[in-house]
């Protein structure tokens, strides 16, 4: 999951909320995809937003924003239950249900368990989890309303992983699994002050553990956050707010990986303000804003995000727009603190014709810094006709100070001498080191183009189709650790067909194309999913559904970090049943 580029497992440069909780993580700078579920029947929406959105949102916003925003629990009144099996799936099932205490008061329950096979047995990476969750709204007056959402979680991931030793055999292939569990529990508390201010109060609390070969994690984050929205006279309407989040972690590390010092705690103090300015009528709009951010993982005190935009509504059906727009991604843990033993090469095996092992070592740099950017957009968005919307955003983002590494030269160890010295050809060590270490000196530019269109052709048919070109200029990162991130697909091609084919019965295709990794080199592939619904009764729906159905398997990406396997996505076979009253 990525925008505009640095494409990779953790998406370092795209910020994904769920309810105003930050998926975010500090220790790679990403999100743990394997972690993260829901009842997907209670998602009313997913908003994405292309390109910086640190003013809104703070660091880390710096491609894009995904904030995905589940349903008032009094939209999900009774019972639902959806059980799937399939070739990989042995078994996927959500229970739910949603009730009203009173009049102003409603909630949902719901409970997911999935356990699905690998898609290869020799890459030991089946999985299984079980997920508690609910949701309550309460309308205390015509003016507040509160809501509290928590989730608790536990899961097992297979993993494959080299594990890497200065000493014989000096490289074992290992099946590690991955255990993440953990929970959340977030409050909101909404007033509406006027017609022209509300503000909002959020606070959550999320615990993370993860018992994994790279590295053992328990975490602890706590948020507050506030934001004021009103109107200033005719033609200003201004946003602004604050946030304080800390998170700490407690790490335990191996001989291949581990973090120095093991425990560590981010604290992050940001301050925004927006306004939306009204230039001429309902037809011109210019947006200032700017966030302050002050984050202990930084080297400098604070980082200014400023952002401008400027609106045309040169119709009820069309608006032109531009913005340009600075952002950061603040640094992490693994590039500040972070020890790898990357890879070892036996004593007389070429190219190491010495007596002593020679090791590879990747190290944090506690110096690192944010990676920032500077982002141009301009964009259409038109409707020609009722039944056709047009998108089209041309963007350039200007990258600095990006991760790179940096060699540190050859060592003999334990001693830490450079090999040159004669205290190494004289004395005895135990095995040479190249290291290499983080620093801000990468620089990249990427520029492109998006275009999304929407079609209804019929009254029961609807099309989506969308574009994208996207091309990287810059330093060569092919050869660095971990850089497989800066890797991305030149175009990329979807189409989408929801056909509602009678009264009961709905068909939905999705095909998509995809260019090539070339660093990883990942061919090119065209995919193709379907699904089949029938409606048997007003409280019963089946459905069949198939993946990747255009061939046996393909190779969509390589892992990046630390798994050794490198899986290739299965055709796949799903039928699902669900009963909701």
């Amino acid at each position: 999951v990525t925008a505009r580029g640095s494409n990779g497992i953790f998406a370092g440069k795209l910020l994904v909320l769920q309810d105003g909780r930050s998926l975010y993580g500090p220790m790679y700078s990403g999100v743990r995809w394997d972690a993260q579920d829901t009842d997907l029947s209670s998602i009313d929406r997913i908003e994405v937003i292309r390109g910086p959105g640190a003013v809104m949102w703070g660091s880390n916003a710096v491609n894009g924003v995904i904030n995905i925003i589940t349903k008032d629990s009094a939209e999900t009144r009774g019972f639902k239950a959806d059980v799937a099996v399939g070739n990989y799936t042995n078994l996927e099932t959500t229970l739910r249900w949603g009730g009203q205490a009173g009049d102003n008061v409603s909630y949902r329950l719901f409970g997911k368990y999935f356990d699905r096979d690998g898609f290869a047995a020799s890459n030991y990476d089946a999985w299984d989890f079980s997920r508690l969750g609910g949701r309550l709204d309460w309308d205390v007056s015509n003016t507040d309303t509160l809501r509290m959402t928590a989730e608790i979680y536990d899961g097992t991931v297979g993993e494959n992983y080299t594990f890497n030793s200065v000493t014989a055999p000096y490289s074992v292939n290992l099946d590690v699994p991955t255990s993440p569990s953990g929970g959340f529990v977030t409050m909101n508390w909404a007033r509406t002050v006027s017609d022209t201010s509300d503000f909002a109060l959020q606070v959550y609390y999320d615990q993370a553990d993860r018992t994994e070969l790279a590295p053992e994690e328990e975490r602890d984050t706590v948020s507050l956050d506030f934001q004021h929205h009103f109107q200033l006279g005719s033609r200003n309407e201004l946003v602004w707010g604050f946030e304080v989040r800390h998170s700490a972690d407690d790490t335990t590390g191996s001989e291949t990986f581990s973090l120095d010092p093991a425990s560590r705690t981010q604290r992050i103090y940001s301050g925004f303000l927006q306004d939306e300015i009204r230039l001429y009528g309902e037809h011109v709009f210019l947006t200032l804003g700017t966030k302050i951010e002050k984050n202990n993982f930084n080297q400098s005190d604070y980082v200014w995000s400023p952002n401008a935009r400027l609106s045309w509504l040169i119709s009820d059906a069309s608006t032109v727009w531009g913005s340009v727009a600075k952002a950061y991604r603040a640094p992490n843990r693994i590039e500040q603190d972070v020890r790898i033993l990357g890879g070892v090469v036996p004593p007389g095996t070429p190219p190491n014709t010495d007596p002593v092992p020679f090791a590879v070592t990747v190290t944090g740099n506690p110096a690192f810094d944010s990676e920032e950017v500077m982002a141009y957009e301009l964009g259409i968005r038109t409707r020609p006709m009722d039944t056709l919307t047009v998108d089209v955003a041309l963007f350039y983002n200007d990258y600095k100070e990006l991760r790179w590494g940096q060699d540190q030269g050859i060592t003999c160890q334990p001693a830490g001498l450079p090999i040159a010295d004669p205290a190494c050809f004289f004395g005895a060590f135990d095995y040479a080191e190249l290291g290499v270490s983080f620093v801000n000196q990468g620089h990249q530019d990427t520029r492109g183009v998006e275009l999304a269109l929407s079609y209804i052709p019929m009254d029961w048919w609807q099309l989506n189709a969308a574009y994208t070109y996207l091309t990287i200029d810059g330093d060569d990162f092919s050869t660095l650790p971990l850089s497989f991130g800066e890797d991305a697909p030149e175009h990329q091609l979807s189409l989408r067909s929801n056909m509602s084919i009678t009264n009961a019965g709905q068909l939905d295709l999705w095909v998509r194309y995809v260019d090539e990794l070339k660093i990883q080199q990942v061919p090119s592939y065209v995919a193709l999913d379907a699904r089949l619904a029938w409606q048997l009764t007003s409280a019963i729906q089946v459905a069949l559904i198939g993946r990747n159905l255009l061939e046996t398997s393909h190779l969509e990406f390589r892992e990046e970090f630390g798994s050794n396997a490198t899986v290739e996505v299965q055709r796949e076979a799903i039928a699902e049943f669900t009963v909701q009253f």
